[in-house]
């Protein structure tokens, strides 16, 4: 008799982590996505559908290569949050994907049952109970009648508010669904303040091509700093291989930037250590930390001293970026009214702050001996 294959106890935490793997590589279709509890998650496709042809070839995009993950999904579109959640996980439609059409949201979801929308156990039985089995139900029902009918299943007092909060709940719902109200969601990541990205239907293999590529991304990122009047304090590049894995690569700067060519040379020094694998089909640039730029215009006799500063800062940063930030150090004041104190080392990058030493023109010991002697004084 063939002995059974040992089974495999279920992991809460390692369908945690696979689950959070698979939302950073959602990244390919959206910067702001997160998990949507233990078997879900959410992406916001917002100005990212055209890259793919379209919605529709976005949603076959992706249902495909998670198919090819070994990865069963139904997905859902909609203008909401709410509308999507129901469509991904009550459409009864055959295909692994569904659609609401813009403003046509209580339409589609008009059909679904009530338990779409996210509700409390209890709250949907009490909608049962008065006959709202549908969504569509619900949306041509007067508020007043609504509450009226959770009214009417209520005998005791005590349980007055309770029912109170089930009908606040299913109406607060309903109106998320519909887009009435608003439904904040928290991104995995916190979001970049620009990003640029490229897609490409053949994956890019060579190092040169790849090259040249974020090479265009980092022209395009400056363009968009310049145009919003920011400099970049940090970038950060990702790049979507094909086998669903991801790469990443940050670079920091000492001094605001909007130079695409200084981006790009401290991007590729860090791009020689990356493994292309089967290829590459989409990079995403993103501008991490900004800060206001202005454009001033540089007074006579002033025009060394600015390139001496930004030739300063690019050789710090290249430093930075091949050593590591924590290497390179600059020193910087600190209050305190103790001397051996009032400096401190900060990596070069760090931002200057602009408040001034407090202790700055009063009078401090210009030499501190070592070790400190003892001053005897007459009282």
């Amino acid at each position: 008799m063939p002995t059974p294959a040992p089974r495999c106890p279920a992991s809460s935490r390692a369908d945690l982590i696979a689950l959070l793997k698979l939302t950073r590589w959602l990244g390919r279709y959206g910067p702001n996505r997160h998990r949507d509890g233990l078997d879900g998650a959410w992406i916001d496709i917002t100005g990212v559908a055209h890259l793919f042809g379209g919605e529709e070839a976005l949603l076959k995009d992706l249902v495909g290569r998670l198919r090819g993950f070994g990865v069963s999904a139904r997905v859902g579109l909609a203008d909401t949050f709410g509308a999507a959640n129901a469509l991904a996980r009550f459409a009864t439609t055959r295909r692994a994907s569904a659609i609401a059409p813009a403003e046509r949201t209580d339409d589609v979801i008009a059909t679904l049952p009530v338990e779409a929308l996210r509700l409390a156990p209890d709250a949907v039985l009490l909608l049962k109970r008065v006959g709202l089995r549908r969504i569509g139900q619900l949306t041509g029902l007067p508020r007043a009648a609504l509450e009226q009918r959770f009214r009417s299943q209520v005998s005791a007092k005590s349980r007055a508010r309770e029912m109170a909060d089930l009908s606040g709940a299913v109406i607060l719902r309903l109106d998320q669904a519909l887009g009435r109200a608003s439904e904040p969601l928290r991104a995995l990541a916190e979001r970049p303040v620009l990003s640029v990205r490229r897609t490409w239907s053949e994956p890019l293999i060579s190092s040169d091509a790849l090259g040249n590529e974020v090479n265009v991304l980092a022209s395009e990122l400056s363009t968009a700093l310049k145009r919003a009047h920011l400099g970049a304090r940090r970038v950060g590049l990702t790049l979507y291989r094909a086998d669903g894995t991801t790469a990443h690569i940050a670079a920091g700067f000492s001094a605001v930037t909007q130079d695409s060519g200084h981006i790009q040379r401290l991007l590729a020094e860090k791009m020689q250590a990356i493994d292309a694998g089967f290829g590459i089909d989409v990079a995403e640039l993103d501008a991490r930390q900004t800060e206001r730029s202005t454009a001033e215009q540089s007074a006579l006799g002033r025009g060394f001293a600015e390139t001496h500063a930004r030739a300063e800062a690019a050789l710090i940063d290249r430093l930075s970026n091949r050593l590591g930030a924590h290497r390179i150090t600059r020193v910087a004041l600190r209050a305190s009214h103790i001397p051996e104190r009032a400096s401190v080392r900060v990596p070069s990058q760090a931002p200057r702050s602009p408040e001034p030493d407090p202790h700055i023109g009063k009078a401090r010991p210009i030499l501190l001996l070592s070790p400190p002697e003892p001053i005897e004084v007459m009282a």
